[in-house]
């Protein structure tokens, strides 16, 4: 079970995204994570970098609003990683960013790796912001895409889209992606595999983002 201080520290972390209102984290203090459908924009479905001049809102728990651009969106996965606004383009969005960032506590990403057809124990957060528990099962011949589907105890609502999956560590190891039926409320990406290299390697460049 996830402790009291562990759950407050994640939840500071979570952003709301505006354009499809869905969710993100703050990861490694200069990267939001999220799905990649809740990018409010048109693509043709292939993983690309940047957006040109795309920028999405974001809004913090306290009520802090700011722009950032998409810095990778990978649809197959349905992963998307947002960065900082220009400084010099967008100074205002960029400090609120920087306020942001270096007063709240980024929430690593796991590189656990899951055993097929084995169960583990994930919690992830409703619109209300209450904690829900849930089962992760991998299943699947492939070893970075396959389908790890959830059954949470509770309800999964539209909105909570891009938001945290974690451990009992309060490690992220993955976003809450596209709904599906038959008792799963969701079905979501493991986030270091996910993410194409050059994007990881990339925040890797950035200081000690992964933990073991």
């Amino acid at each position: 079970m996830l402790s009291d201080a562990l759950q407050k520290k994640i939840e500071s972390a979570v952003v709301r995204i505006e354009g499809k209102k869905g969710r993100g984290t703050l990861i490694h203090g200069e990267f939001v994570l999220t799905a990649a459908h809740c990018i409010d924009c048109e693509y043709d479905g292939t993983m690309f970098q940047g957006l040109g001049q795309h920028l999405e809102t974001v809004v913090t728990q306290d009520g802090r609003s700011f722009r950032m651009a998409p810095c990778a969106v990978e649809p197959v996965s349905d992963i998307a990683v947002l960065g900082e606004a220009d400084d010099q383009e967008l100074p205002e969005d960029s400090q609120q960013f920087q306020t942001f960032r270096d007063s709240t506590e980024p929430v690593k990403i796991s590189r656990m790796r899951f055993k097929t057809e084995e169960e583990y124990e994930v919690y992830m957060l409703d619109l209300q912001l209450n904690w829900i528990k849930g089962k992760l099962i991998r299943f699947g011949i492939f070893k970075h895409y396959s389908v790890i589907p959830i059954n949470t105890e509770g309800e999964i609502e539209g909105g909570c889209s891009g938001g945290p999956i974690v451990n009992s560590d309060g490690q992220i190891i993955g976003v809450v992606a596209n709904f599906s039926g038959d008792g799963y409320q969701g079905m979501i990406p493991i986030a270091h595999l996910a993410l194409p290299y050059w994007v990881r390697k990339r925040i890797l460049d950035k200081g000690p983002l992964w933990v073991n």
